[in-house]
């Protein structure tokens, strides 16, 4: 009789448990509050899609042992823009998304190998069509200034109204007061997924 009670216990957690061998970040979630902070990922690599349930279009994984960049949220890594000045955040696994907050930085890659101010755009969208105000929340501008010499943190950006998008866009504004050689840095996305 206990061996039957044990066998039929066995299973039962069997079934409600499933093994798996991939990170919890990589598997297809459940709709509900998600943090995005690339720390279980691999230095150098892109991001996969999906990662948390959503995509970050643009972001490759670094450590942030390079003294260039601001200083992580949550150490040891964060997403650096390393081509181009775009991030695109899109839903994957999901219909919608809440985008609650994240963080950012900017630093000069090419010349001073530091933090530096930089100005962005924070767009979001509820529709494929992102370019009129139909379905689009933004563009808000906003910016980064590093607190002094030598390495600073990065700056919370706590959007408001970013409810039920399908993507956002994250961009340098004015790139050419920004310059070429400024990257974006990014840890901590928080959303809500549906």
């Amino acid at each position: 009789m206990q061996l039957i009670i044990l066998a039929a216990l066995a299973a039962a957690l069997a079934e409600a448990s499933p093994v798996t061998n991939h990170p919890q970040s990589l598997q297809a979630r459940a709709s509900g509050p998600q943090l995005a902070n690339f720390d279980d990922l691999v230095y150098g690599q892109p991001i996969p899609v999906p990662y948390n349930g959503l995509g970050f279009t643009g972001l490759v994984v670094s450590d942030t042992s390079n003294s260039a960049y601001p200083v992580a949220q949550s150490p040891p890594n964060v997403g650096v823009v390393r081509e181009g000045t775009t991030l695109t955040v899109a839903g994957t696994d999901t219909t919608s998304f809440d985008l609650e907050s994240f963080y950012i930085g900017c630093f000069d890659a090419v010349t001073t190998f530091a933090p530096t101010a930089c100005r962005f755009t924070v767009t979001g969208c509820a529709t494929d069509s992102c370019t009129s105000e139909t379905g689009r929340v933004g563009p808000y501008v906003y910016e980064y200034s590093p607190a002094g010499e030598g390495r600073s943190s990065m700056m919370k950006i706590t959007p408001n109204g970013f409810n039920g998008l399908i993507k956002v866009n994250i961009n340098l504004a004015n790139s050419e007061a920004n310059g070429d050689n400024i990257r974006l840095t990014f840890d901590d996305f928080a959303y809500t997924t549906r």
